[in-house]
């Protein structure tokens, strides 16, 4: 809610809630055994607090990340 075009109002705590009651239906409704979860940037913590609540019905957690290799040493730090 509250992004784009959509209405209402953004929270970062709806959008948590609103993420986690979403996929709790989803399995309720659908009966699904894992749910497969991918998230970056704010979608990872999103992410991971719905796979947190999933219980269960944990499949797989994907996080992305822009950057995968940092350097090692001074060369990471510059």
């Amino acid at each position: 809610a509250g992004l784009g075009k959509s209405e209402g109002d953004f929270t970062f705590l709806a959008s948590i809630t609103d993420a986690i009651a979403f996929a709790k239906n989803l399995v309720d409704q659908h009966g699904y055994k894992r749910v497969h979860l991918v998230g970056h940037s704010w979608g990872g913590w999103v992410a991971t607090q719905v796979f947190k609540s999933l219980n269960e019905q944990r499949g797989v957690l994907a996080l992305l990340a822009p950057f995968t290799d940092i350097g090692e040493g001074d060369a990471a730090m510059q």
